[in-house]
């Protein structure tokens, strides 16, 4: 990580340095483009040195079975082990984006159905913990949230339901 924080400053100072002296030339001072990419480069900026733009949502796939064949998903034309993603994973994933201070929102679904997993409150109690500042999405079919699940959930920090068909 921190070689390619280093690759990431050293092409942002090239990118600065180019277009610095492109801006000063007299036979371009007058350009629009380069005008442009000047006043475009805060928001490289922010990217190569440490303020990086992070993606809004991160999506995670905590179990790979499902209890539908839906026809617009994967399940439904290819077979899947239903595995679970490892919580030594997890742990390792939440903790690389409290380092980059991340503040998005956290799904649980991509393609799996995330409520077979038992382990979901603790997951989600672990990121409410670590991540204070973002959100907490779980993407379901809705077969299997109960009442009690649902109120397990919500007290472990999830914000918000998305049920599926």
């Amino acid at each position: 990580m921190a070689l390619l924080r280093r690759k990431l400053n050293m092409a942002g100072h090239l990118l600065e340095n180019t277009i610095d002296f492109l801006q000063r030339h007299p036979l371009v001072r007058n350009s629009r483009t380069v005008r442009f990419f000047w006043d475009h480069l805060s928001d490289l900026r922010g990217f190569y040195y440490g303020q990086r733009k992070l993606p809004n949502s991160i999506a995670l796939e905590n179990t790979t079975a499902c209890n539908r064949r839906c026809p617009y998903c994967p399940h439904f034309w290819q077979t899947r082990d239903g595995k679970t993603m490892p919580e030594s994973l997890l742990r390792k994933i939440v903790r690389d984006l409290s380092d980059l201070n991340f503040k998005g929102n956290f799904i649980f679904a991509p393609f799996g159905e995330p409520l077979l997993d038992d382990r979901l409150p603790a997951f989600v109690d672990h990121i409410r913990n670590v991540l204070p500042g973002c959100t907490v999405t779980i993407l379901t079919n809705g077969d299997l949230l109960t009442l009690e699940r649902f109120r397990r959930l919500n007290s472990a920090g999830v914000h918000c339901f998305a049920i599926s068909d």
